[in-house]
């Protein structure tokens, strides 16, 4: 997933979302300034910790929705991440004009996002979904607030199918908790394989959508 978009990442980055920090861990070693957020206080507490020999590092306690994020844009950020958070919002198209007041000039916005509606399930509603996307959904949205689509394609094509099984075999869990040990593992295992081909060949349907927009 990373190598689908990390020649994209400038060196002032803002990761919205950032959980434990999977995806900051590797934007550290870019040697790039990189503040992460999150909603919920323990995570925050965690990446503080984990993360605490980088001095390239801050970590804020950020709800995209309801906080007034205009501050943000002292720290001069020339790449904003946003990685599977767009779904969790009841309003994503507000949560893109904040994005834009952050940067100063110039931007670039990285959006990973669920794609595929006719896949949304139980699995999605435990997760706090509000929607899987369309491709063309967010793209058509930022154009309206002024961004440039870069890029906007699907990813992992071979997910769908065992996607759909898993939604119609359990009402309750995560797509990640409906996998047993060795699912899990022959999954990430083929998606690894189906990224570098995916890179040359655009696969035309996916389980996951990416969007790299500019200001």
């Amino acid at each position: 997933m990373y190598n689908n978009f990390k020649h994209y990442l400038g060196n002032r980055i803002l990761d919205i979302g950032s959980g434990t920090g999977t995806f900051v861990e590797k934007f550290l070693k870019k040697n790039s300034l990189v503040m992460g957020t999150d909603i919920f206080e323990n995570q925050v507490e965690f990446m503080k910790q984990r993360f605490k020999d980088f001095p390239n590092f801050t970590c804020l306690l950020v709800d995209i929705e309801k906080s007034d994020i205009s501050f943000l844009k002292e720290y001069k950020f020339d790449t904003i991440t946003c990685i599977n958070v767009l779904e969790h919002l009841s309003d994503d198209l507000e949560a893109l004009k904040k994005f834009v007041t952050i940067f100063n000039k110039e931007g670039t916005i990285i959006i990973l996002v669920p794609a595929m509606p006719f896949l949304f399930s139980d699995m999605d509603r435990a997760c706090g979904h509000f929607r899987r996307y369309k491709k063309g959904m967010i793209a058509e949205k930022a154009m309206k607030i002024g961004l440039k689509v870069l890029e906007d394609k699907y990813m992992n094509c071979l997910g769908i199918v065992p996607y759909y099984i898993k939604s119609k075999s359990t009402n309750k869990g995560t797509f990640s908790d409906s996998l047993g040990n060795v699912d899990s593992r022959l999954y990430n295992l083929f998606s690894s394989l189906l990224e570098p081909m995916e890179k040359l060949i655009k696969p035309p349907l996916g389980i996951s959508e990416i969007i790299i927009l500019k200001k």
